[in-house]
């Protein structure tokens, strides 16, 4: 996301400076590591993170930006927030968790000095406002044009179903169930099913790159999609929390602008951005029939792909910028 609106940025004629955060956390890290060979230091986690913002703040002091575009936010130390607000550096945060850590980002926003809050949930804007007495903007999630768009692959990307993301329990149980449907009546399938691990976010081959991700929609005959609910796991009863997302998850936009053709639970917003061009299931049993139905039926697929792909294209990072971020941001800094 924060790599698609610096993208997207530069793409309409503004200058933006990126802070490549990750790097910083790296080098701090091994620094450490190999510091601690001498000498241990107390704390190490709470100074890495320090010494890592403090170098946003730097970089901010070189480029004098009119705005401090924050993505997450949950990493960053409380201090960096500090200086840039003592620099007098207005700053917007983009909250990415929600609806999930609501009270969470509201602390971060609310404590951060910050002027203006993004959220990818449009039924967190009000409570994100009652929480920080901050204004919420609704930023619907978006796609990188310059990664997510009709290609033709080879077969190493095809396959006849296909589906990535984090194992949520309810995912878990929805692939699995599929898996073993398919492998017990429809042997033939190429069904490619990528499993996050949903702790350390990786999986037994490596995370997919977005680039490889895009190949493999390009390269499915349906590409499901199916939107978290699961909201936390007690770690000693495993019971699962439940909260339902209204808005749209990223993957919806990436799939459309693939022009791939889209299998989807049914999110409330779908109807709104996507009509009729993108089919759903209510249940595991109607997912095996819609799955059954629709690579039965190929023409079908490909007039709705086509539609999806038509709907999503003034949903790309360049159009959520000009026409929700940058407006936001202007008229709070003119109200300011």
């Amino acid at each position: 996301m924060a790599h698609g609106y610096e993208r997207a940025l530069r793409h309409l004629g503004h200058h933006v400076r990126a802070f490549n955060y990750h790097t910083q956390l790296a080098f701090y890290d091994k620094a450490f590591r190999f510091w601690n060979a001498e000498k241990r230091v107390e704390n190490e986690d709470e100074a890495i993170l320090l010494l890592a913002s403090e170098q946003a703040v730097l970089e901010a002091v070189d480029f004098v930006p009119h705005w401090v575009l924050i993505v997450n936010g949950f990493a960053l130390h409380r201090r960096a927030y500090d200086l840039l607000d003592r620099l007098c550096l207005p700053m917007a945060i983009l909250l990415t968790e929600s609806p999930w850590l609501d009270a969470e980002q509201a602390t971060i926003a609310s404590q951060g000095h910050v002027r203006l809050v993004f959220t990818n949930e449009r039924e967190s804007v009000r409570s994100l406002h009652e929480l920080t007495g901050l204004p919420v903007v609704y930023l619907p999630h978006s796609y990188n044009s310059g990664i997510h768009f009709p290609q033709r692959v080879n077969g190493e990307h095809e396959s006849d179903l296909f589906f990535a993301g984090t194992m949520w329990p309810e995912r878990l149980r929805l692939v699995d169930g599929l898996e073993r449907w398919a492998r017990r009546y429809h042997k033939g399938w190429n069904i490619d099913i990528r499993r996050v691990n949903m702790m350390t976010g990786r999986n037994s081959d490596a995370l997919i790159a977005n680039e490889e991700l895009a190949r493999r929609y390009c390269g499915t005959r349906i590409a499901l999609n199916h939107h978290r609910t699961v909201r936390s796991i007690d770690g000693q009863s495993g019971t699962e929390k439940h909260q339902q997302a209204t808005s749209l998850g990223p993957r919806a936009y990436e799939i459309a602008a693939c022009s791939a053709f889209q299998l989807c639970d049914a999110q409330p917003e779908l109807a709104e951005v996507f009509g009729d061009s993108v089919a759903t299931y209510a249940d595991a049993k109607d997912l095996r029939r819609k799955v059954t139905y629709y690579l039965a039926n190929d023409a079908e697929r490909h007039q709705m792909a086509a539609e999806a792909n038509r709907r999503v294209l003034r949903c790309s990072f360049e159009q959520r910028a000009a026409d929700i971020l940058l407006p936001a941001m202007m008229e709070v800094h003119d109200s300011g």
